[in-house]
């Protein structure tokens, strides 16, 4: 649902815009962050068992996605199993 629906819902609703816009952005910030974590699981058992190194180029993280990343997010999920090696980001940004 886009901002934009949310604004029109609550106020078919009598409901306060504020509140709800406040409300759908949190959700929005949870529900990518779960997405993210699934997406960081799944390529992390792509890239099969044991030590591995990986190699990541450009906007990875929190300017990329809302906080846990998506190819930061395999990243993340490979060292919560001890199996990242070596990571290489031939790109950096701020807060990653």
């Amino acid at each position: 649902m886009s901002f934009s629906q949310v604004v029109d819902q609550a106020l078919k609703e009598n409901r306060d815009v504020c509140e709800a816009y406040i409300a759908a952005a949190e959700q929005m910030l949870a529900d990518d962050i779960a997405d993210n974590q699934v997406i960081g699981q799944h390529g992390a058992a792509f890239l099969g068992e044991g030590k591995t190194k990986v190699l990541t180029h450009c906007n990875t993280g929190a300017l990329a996605t809302a906080c846990y990343g998506t190819a930061l997010g395999i990243v993340r999920s490979m060292w919560e199993q001890g199996r990242l090696e070596q990571v290489v980001f031939t790109e950096t940004r701020p807060y990653n």
